[in-house]
């Protein structure tokens, strides 16, 4: 049996349906979901409780593609990879139609030990595709930055910035998506194959509502927190103006825009309070100096700030895939706690037509495309576009198996 893998992951194929989805939340992960559906011939209905597109995690208008590039062979690096280079394919398309950001590429400094030996492994890599990334000396960097910086890093050619909102907005105008706003969604019910969210009947749900997407009898045992960020924005001025890229090391910070740089992030794990906070925008201003000790930002003057809640997983990899029955899901792998690679010719116990594509953490601009995409084709039983490690690595039930073969109830 040497080669033999448990299908756990595998949901067992649903009935003839209508072409017909429920997207449950309409942000990133929700209108990408909706439109990667919509492409496809479905019928979609978006629901967000907010009074328009994009109103939480979403928000932010300039939101950086960047990539957690590694040497390191894991999941999560492979699909970081492939999720960074779909990403770049489908936003170069997107530009050349609307003018909503920049793919002139990123700087990432080398402002940590940790961070300069990451980017010194990467050196062998990079010499086979320096279209992913170039190591340069300060000076070196500060030519593609624009400004002066005091620490050699990563130049990510591919990488750039996009406005969240005005991509929901182009996702969402797609003639197969209607939007519908102000709506909670406070439980699924399911009977006869038909989910019923907030009055409306559809076979197949989606959730796509970031931290809150585990807030359901049939989501809760899923591993998702809150993560608070707070962006601050401060005047350009006509020195900072030179800034051409964006640039990042412990905090970042965003070429001009309407006579703003934006600057970020505060990371609070477990928070998912929305007031604004003056002592995270001191702290923004503090990363601010070190990325750029030698520039000038004048007197730093608070304008504006934005705060949004993300979502995260303990192994930071999203959740895409169908939502597990919990216990029948259990039970029936049971046996994997005595041998984790013990093989059984089964597939998973899942929801009939629920699933999730929630999680993305920091990186939902970079991760999103992809992992909608996949989910849609898993949706529309396509043949996948991932491989059976990822597949798993993505998977929501991952969680549901590792406590098993841990041993935990």
């Amino acid at each position: 049996r040497k080669g033999r893998h448990t299908p756990w992951q595998v949901a067992k194929p649903s009935l003839a349906q209508e072409k017909k989805a429920v997207v449950v939340g309409a942000g990133l992960a929700g209108c990408f979901t909706a439109y990667a559906l919509a492409e496809r011939g479905w019928q979609v209905i978006l629901l967000d409780q907010a009074p328009q597109l994009s109103q939480g995690a979403s928000a932010n208008t300039q939101a950086v593609l960047f990539p957690k590039l590694s040497a390191y062979r894991s999941p999560l690096t492979q699909f970081m990879l492939s999720s960074f280079l779909y990403a770049h394919r489908f936003y170069t398309a997107l530009l050349q139609q609307f003018d909503i950001g920049e793919l002139q590429g990123s700087f990432l400094l080398a402002h940590t030990q940790r961070e300069a030996n990451a980017q010194q492994s990467l050196s062998d890599w990079l010499q086979i595709y320096p279209e992913l990334g170039q190591l340069m000396t300060a000076a070196e960097g500060a030519k593609q930055v624009g400004l002066p910086i005091a620490q050699d890093g990563l130049f990510i050619p591919f990488s750039g910035w996009l406005d969240m909102p005005a991509l929901c907005q182009i996702l969402a105008k797609h003639p197969r998506i209607e939007l519908i706003y102000n709506t909670s969604v406070q439980q699924l019910e399911l009977r006869e194959h038909l989910w019923t969210v907030a009055g409306i009947n559809t076979p197949v749900v989606i959730l796509c509502n970031g931290y809150q997407a585990n807030t359901f009898i049939q989501t809760d045992h899923l591993p998702i927190k809150p993560i608070r960020g707070q962006m601050t924005s401060i005047p350009a001025n006509a020195h900072t103006q030179a800034l051409k890229i964006p640039l990042c090391g412990e905090g970042h910070v965003l070429p001009a825009r309407a006579g703003q740089h934006h600057l970020g992030a505060s990371y609070d794990l477990g928070i998912a309070e929305l007031n604004f906070s003056t002592a995270d925008d001191e702290t923004n201003l503090a990363k601010l100096k070190q990325l750029t000790p030698a520039v000038s930002w004048a007197n730093q003057q608070v304008c504006d700030h934005w705060v949004g809640v993300r979502a995260a997983t303990p192994d930071y990899l999203p959740l895409v895939g169908p939502v597990a029955q919990a216990e029948p899901f259990s039970q029936r792998f049971k046996s994997l706690e005595l041998n984790a690679r013990r093989w059984i010719a089964q597939p998973g116990v899942y929801y009939p037509g629920l699933f999730i594509c929630a999680g993305f953490g920091s990186r939902g601009l970079t991760t999103i495309p992809l992992s909608a995409e996949f989910l849609a084709a898993l949706i529309n039983q396509e043949i996948t576009c991932l491989p059976r490690n990822l597949i798993q690595a993505l998977s929501p039930a991952r969680f549901l198996r590792k406590n098993i073969t841990r041993g935990i109830g």
